[in-house]
């Protein structure tokens, strides 16, 4: 979410189920979560997910002073793609003017 990248674990199945099933996914999370997100994040039907604005990948305060709504999964992952394609080729530490529509 900080970078709009994927990044490769070098794991297979086994090894990635593993490590997502133990207490390294929390360290790998830790900045991007907030206090409280286990219990606002259980009130979430399985086809929502938290939209944070301003994006993750924009630096600047941390996700827990960040605007956090419910939106459909399919919604947030078609934004992330957006974004993806638009940022691509633009250098790291780029200043870049993200607006509400």
């Amino acid at each position: 979410p900080d970078t709009l990248e994927w990044e490769d674990s070098e794991y297979g199945f086994t090894d990635w189920l593993h490590w997502a099933l133990s207490d390294r996914l929390e360290l790998f999370y830790r900045d991007f979560r907030w206090r409280g997100w286990e219990q606002d994040t259980r009130m979430l039907p399985g086809d929502r997910a938290w939209s944070i604005s301003p994006p993750l990948f924009v630096k600047g305060e941390a996700a827990g002073e960040r605007d956090r709504r419910d939106v459909p999964v399919d919604a947030l992952w078609r934004l992330q793609l957006d974004l993806q394609r638009q940022l691509e080729g633009v250098p790291d530490g780029s200043v870049i003017k993200i607006t509400k529509m």
